[in-house]
């Protein structure tokens, strides 16, 4: 019974390591993604299409962002 619990527990450890480095790597794709929309932001675009679909997703990114200021 021990050795069944000690196996458990080294798996659930496992699987909890695995998601804290998803939750890392999703925080860094995240952190990537608003530094491109930025950049984004500041370069003119030619392409009038690309302006509404930016446009959209630089709202969204501000959305984003006021909701993480009143989570912290």
């Amino acid at each position: 019974m021990l050795i069944q619990n000690l196996k458990r527990f080294f798996e659930v450890k496992a699987g909890i390591e695995r998601i804290d480095e998803q939750i890392k790597e999703l925080k860094e794709d995240k952190k990537s993604y608003l530094e491109t929309l930025e950049n984004l932001k500041r370069e003119p675009n030619t392409d009038d299409l690309s302006d509404v679909q930016i446009s959209h997703e630089l709202n969204a990114s501000d959305r984003v962002r006021k909701k993480e200021a009143t989570d912290e």
